[in-house]
This record gives C-alpha cells, structure tokens and sequence, in this order.
C-alpha cells in the first residue's frame, strides 16, 4: 500500500488459453465478489493471451463474420462484454475486474484505461492518441480493429486498442485487446509485466480507480 492510502492493483500474468476458457476465467473472477460498496479488496488486472486463430465476439454482436477469417459460428466465443468480433493471435488482451463501481462515467473510465495503455505504448517507441469522435459505420462487418469509436487507442488512422465494460451487482469488468504494429503477442506479454511493476501502474483507493501521474 503506497502511504496516500492507494493500493496497487495486483497483475495476473496467464498463459495462452483458449478463447472460452479465457472468458470463462473473467466470469469466474467477476462472479468472486458481490457489488462491495467501496471496498478495494479483490481488484485484478489479467493480462492474456487467446490460442491463435480463435474468435471473440462481444454478447450484443449481430453481424456476420468475414469468411477470410475461416471462422464456422459455432466456433466463436462470447465475451460476457460488448464490442465487435476480434480474430485473435497478434493480440495481447487485458482484463480489469474491480469488486466496486469506478467513481467515474463508464466513458471517462474507457478513456481513462486506454490513456494508461497507451503509456504503455509510448514505452516502447509507439505514439499513440484517443480517438475524440466516432467514425460511422463503415463496411467492417462489426469487426473491432476495423471500426473505431471514441475512446480508442491509435496510431494515427490506425486502431490498436479497443474495449469493452460490464458492470452490475457484482462489479466492474472491462475487457481489451491491444494489437500494436511492430511488436508481436510475446513481445508485448514480456515487455508489458516489467512496465507495470517498475513504471505505471493502476491503483485503487476508497472505492476510486487512479493511474500513476
């Protein structure tokens, strides 16, 4: 606990999963804890990877798949989030589970958490921005990389970072998936775990999400 009172959110480094067992492993963290009403105890932040080749989609999606993808739908798997189709494999995927509701608009918090992982980014030579206004809908197909709304991280008109949120009775859970040109899945899992103990890192306090400034 650093002396302000904040407590470091704890990283959880998981190996490559399939996709329904990764999704399966937020919705039993997420199922952990009730609503806790500003208690910090039980926030997670998971960093993951999906088997290559898999597909997630978020638990509104409608559309169809890309048939480049090769993709059957019965093999797509369903966040318990939101957002587009995501052919996984060049990605590294991030999860934040939180036992409180953030003391922020769902929005400032999507930008909040994208801000940070875009300082991620810029640790390794990647400038990035926030996407300030959403593109309309475009011939994507649903698909997250091809369709930026606000909030996104990108390099220039290029989407790197998209996410997604749930909140009810038991909390908070975003999910993202991080698609940064020049690096590969590995390398980012490698690089990301020493960033966050030794640079940036997420804390809570009192029922409040907060970033190293």
């Amino acid at each position: 606990m650093a002396d302000d009172g904040r407590m470091a959110v704890p990283l959880l480094l998981d190996p490559v999963r399939s996709g329904e067992e990764q999704m399966d492993r937020d919705r039993q963290f997420f199922a952990r804890w009730p609503l806790s009403g500003g208690s910090d105890a039980g926030s997670l932040f998971r960093v993951y990877r999906i088997a290559p080749g898999e597909v997630t989609v978020g638990r509104t999606f409608r559309s169809a798949l890309p048939p480049e993808w090769g993709v059957a739908p019965g093999d797509v798997v369903v966040r318990p989030t939101g957002g587009g189709a995501v052919l996984h494999g060049e990605d590294l995927c991030f999860s934040l589970l939180l036992p409180f509701r953030p003391g922020k608009s769902l929005v400032s918090v999507y930008s909040f958490l994208h801000r940070f992982l875009g300082s991620f980014a810029g640790s390794l030579g990647v400038n990035t921005a926030l996407k300030h206004s959403s593109c309309p809908p475009g011939d994507g197909r649903g698909t997250c990389f091809l369709e930026p709304v606000c909030g996104d991280l990108m390099v220039e008109s290029r989407k790197v970072l998209g996410g997604a949120m749930k909140i009810n009775s038991q909390g908070f859970l975003y999910q993202g998936s991080l698609l940064l040109p020049g690096y590969s899945p590995a390398m980012l899992m490698e690089q990301f775990p020493v960033w966050y103990t030794g640079s940036r890192r997420l804390f809570v306090r009192n029922g409040r999400l907060l970033m190293d400034e």
